[in-house]
């Protein structure tokens, strides 16, 4: 099942699709951008929201 299903059924919140989007697009810049370099700073304000995704997922499972 793709990830939208989740998001357009609701079974997932569309803010966790839109998390999932930003951090999609985040990784895509790391793997294909030329010198792309990320710190702490970029990085932090994610970890929280990223725990809670994963929890999500696995109450899922």
């Amino acid at each position: 099942m793709k990830y939208e299903l989740f998001i357009k059924t609701r079974i997932l919140d569309i803010d966790k699709g839109k998390l999932y989007n930003r951090l999609f697009n985040i990784r895509q810049e790391g793997d294909y951008t030329d010198f792309q370099i990320y710190d702490a700073t970029d990085i932090e304000p994610y970890i929280n929201q990223v725990k809670s995704f994963i929890e999500d997922v696995k109450g899922l499972l």
